[in-house]
């Protein structure tokens, strides 16, 4: 669950859809598109573009007002359990069960590098305010500053 930056929506994964609820409940929409359960969400800093990870292995970035599909964004291995935006929203940086941190351009929708490895799955990824260090943590109980 997670409140958008205007505080007048939230949005909720898990085995359903992905739903947009106002700030007092009432569902608004259904966004369908993920095969397999929706683990991680963020929203852009404008409340206009939500972003998802999902068992399916996928990203992916939907238009906030009517749930459309934007980008797919497709390279892990392994579910997908954690996203953050950079502060600039010019990356999105995700966490998997695959082992592995990845970067992802949003202007090109490719990934940046080789991704980042843990020793085992990651379920947690955050950016510094900043935008020059991601810290990530995962079941080999170890926190790693990139």
């Amino acid at each position: 669950v997670k409140y958008s930056p205007q505080g007048d929506k939230f949005i909720s994964g898990g085995n359903g859809p992905i739903c947009v609820w106002s700030r007092n409940g009432k569902l608004l929409i259904e966004i369908k598109g993920h095969n397999y359960a929706v683990m991680s969400l963020c929203w852009s800093k404008d409340g206009a573009h939500i972003f998802s990870g999902s068992f399916d292995y996928t990203i992916r970035k939907w238009r906030a007002i009517d749930g459309k599909e934007l980008v797919v964004l497709r390279g892990h291995t392994n579910a997908v359990t954690s996203l953050c935006l950079t502060p600039n929203e010019r990356y999105i940086v995700s966490a998997s069960d695959d082992c592995s941190i990845r970067i992802w351009d949003l202007k090109t929708n490719q990934a940046v590098g080789d991704p980042l490895l843990h020793d085992d799955r990651v379920f947690a990824v955050a950016m510094s305010p900043d935008g020059k260090c991601i810290a990530s943590s995962g079941l080999d109980k170890k926190i790693y500053i990139w």
